[in-house]
């Protein structure tokens, strides 16, 4: 049987493992764009805040895909569910009986702020945290835009590297309720602590360049703010751009049942791109962060042979329970 899968994360290294384990016939095949893609993506802001090396990122067997064949360095720009292949940036063609779409997300920049992206740091691989990283050990002052918990890591990470943090957010984005046992004033208070200075309310409203090394930043409330870095720590998106004429079913992200198996019968997603039928709250979601992923990759190559599990939505389990100490203590 010939599988593709198309991502390294979590998801797509449990699925290739779990169809390697329980199928004699398995012939699989892992593809990503990422030249060298085994790591541990949640880790990225302890790197560039010093506190994990670029080796600290791979940790021996986590990648273990079973002995899948694996095809770095070149991107799916399209699937052709009729004819069940997908075609690379390449021009290769590769078919399949099964596919797993675990493509994971992107970066997500505000549209005013599109025609400046060359300008705006964002972090998304392990090459995006050595660029910042670099970028902000030979910076003085760099100024951070974003929301919740994206927003505060990235925070702390650049703090950690010795600059001065400028961080535009507003008061509703700033942090949701009293998640985690965590308040807005518990954020403003550490960020005083740290000496952070944050402005709710204000966004950017455009940037230019000065010289190669420095930039006008200028915010919607008219102040204009000098810098020499700015940093994107917006929500992501699910990847989903070149499933657009392959028949799937789209919303936000991959619309999947409770099996995790989309509009096409012989084409699963999971990980962060799959917005999962959650069988308690009767809706789809997306169910973010590396847990999830791992367990989704599972269940669907165990549907793929045909063991018809669910996938049951846990923010606790999930997504709650972080990497390491807890938000507040890892300064």
């Amino acid at each position: 049987m010939n599988y593709v899968i198309v991502g390294s994360g979590p998801a797509a290294i449990n699925a290739a493992k779990t169809l390697k384990e329980n199928d004699e016939s398995c012939n699989s095949v892992l593809i990503s764009s990422e030249k060298n893609p085994f790591y541990l993506k949640p880790t990225l802001i302890d790197f560039i805040a010093g506190d994990l090396s670029e080796k600290d990122l791979s940790k021996e067997n986590m990648f273990d895909s079973g002995g899948s064949k694996i095809i770095t360095g070149k991107r799916v720009v399209k699937v052709d569910s009729a004819n069940n292949a997908v075609i690379l940036s390449s021009g290769e063609r590769i078919g399949y009986n099964y596919l797993v779409i675990a493509s994971g997300t992107l970066p997500r920049l505000p549209e005013n702020l599109h025609h400046v992206s060359s300008d705006i740091f964002t972090l998304y691989t392990i090459v995006d945290a050595i660029k910042i990283k670099k970028k902000a050990l030979l910076s003085k002052k760099v100024i951070v835009a974003g929301t919740g918990y994206i927003g505060i890591e990235m925070v702390r990470g650049l703090k950690k590297c010795g600059v001065d943090v400028i961080y535009l957010t507003s008061e509703n984005d700033l942090w949701r309720g009293n998640y985690l046992g965590i308040t807005n004033e518990d954020i403003v208070s550490k960020f005083d602590k740290e000496k952070v200075k944050i402005k709710l309310g204000d966004k950017i409203a455009d940037i230019f360049e000065i010289d190669a090394d420095n930039y006008s930043v200028i915010t919607n409330n008219g102040e204009e703010i000098e810098c020499n870095m700015v940093v994107s720590a917006y929500s992501y998106n699910p990847n989903i751009n070149f499933l657009s004429e392959s028949n799937i079913k789209l919303d936000r992200g991959i619309v999947v049942n409770e099996e995790l198996r989309t509009s096409v019968s012989n084409i699963f997603a999971a990980g962060d791109v799959a917005q999962v039928y959650d069988i308690n709250r009767k809706i789809n979601r997306n169910n973010f962060g590396w847990s999830s992923a791992w367990l989704q990759g599972e269940i669907c190559a165990r549907n793929i042979l045909g063991e018809g599990v669910s996938f049951i939505s846990d923010d606790e389990k999930f997504f709650n329970r972080l990497m390491g100490k807890k938000l507040l203590d890892r300064w």
